[in-house]
């Protein structure tokens, strides 16, 4: 998708191509005024895609505590230093 930059006069005399290009997801346009870009002209599509993204930012994160860690480090030193048994062999040790 192109993104494309112009002031608010070419806005005004376009408006109808631009909003064309941008519903068929074809670009994006910036709009400046006096210079400094102030609006985004998006896509319906492109605007829910960005309104999941955000939504999906918003969602809470999981915060391991001090004791999780240790227990993921000394695993993961564990498995660099080889030990540790492959699905197979745990299998074939008890007997399936």
């Amino acid at each position: 998708m192109n993104q494309t930059v112009m002031g608010l006069t070419e806005v005004r005399h376009k408006l109808s191509d631009i909003i064309k290009r941008a519903y068929t997801g074809k670009e994006t346009v910036v709009i400046e005024k006096g210079g400094l870009p102030v609006v985004v002209l998006l896509g319906i599509g492109e605007y829910e895609k960005y309104l999941l993204l955000k939504k999906a930012n918003e969602l809470p994160t999981y915060k391991a505590s001090v004791q999780e860690k240790k227990s993921i480090k000394a695993g993961m030193d564990e498995v660099e230093a080889g030990e540790f048994t492959t699905l197979k062999k745990l299998t074939d040790e008890l007997g399936d």
